[in-house]
Parts: C-alpha cells; sequence; structure tokens
C-alpha cells in the first residue's frame, strides 16, 4: 500500500526530507569560462527534517503526555504522520 502526503498548509502532495551533515562532490575539470566538470557526489548526512516540497510546511510529532511537538526525522514517524494527517484513499 503506498501511504499519501497531502499538506495540511497548501495542500501540496510532494514531500522532501532535507538531510543535515557533509556532503561533498570533487571538481575534476575547471574550464576558462568557469564551468566546472565533477566527480561522484558523496553524502554522510542524516535527515534533520521532513516537508512540504512546495510550501516547507514541517512535519512534526504531535504532542503527548506532557511532552512538547518535535521535528520528525524517522521514515516511521512520517508514515505515521500520514496514517493520522492525511487521506488515505
Amino acid at each position: 500500500m503506498s501511504i499519501k502526503f497531502k499538506c495540511p498548509s497548501c495542500g501540496d502532495n510532494r514531500l522532501e526530507c532535507c538531510m543535515n551533515g557533509p556532503h561533498v562532490c570533487p571538481i575534476t575539470d575547471i574550464d576558462d569560462e568557469g564551468d566546472f566538470e565533477y566527480g561522484d557526489y558523496e553524502s554522510s548526512s542524516n535527515p534533520d527534517r521532513f516537508q512540504c516540497l512546495h510550501c516547507g510546511f514541517v512535519l512534526e510529532a504531535d504532542p503527548e503526555d506532557g511532552f512538547s511537538a518535535y521535528t520528525i526525522t524517522e521514515n516511521e514517524d512520517v508514515v505515521e504522520w500520514c496514517k493520522k494527517h492525511c487521506s488515505q484513499e
């Protein structure tokens, strides 16, 4: 079953994962007009947040048992958030 996302702020259905951490891409060639050629992109980052690709609405877990809401960073929490907040037809 495919999980559906619908932004409660703008209604868009595209979600993105914003990452933190080091990202590197070696420059393999530079021409005299300033055009760069790049090698393989490497990343060892972790999810920082999940948000609507259109408006930037950030998914947050609902406060429970006196705990404050927190930004979702785990895939499983995204699934639960979507099941709770988005219509799954």
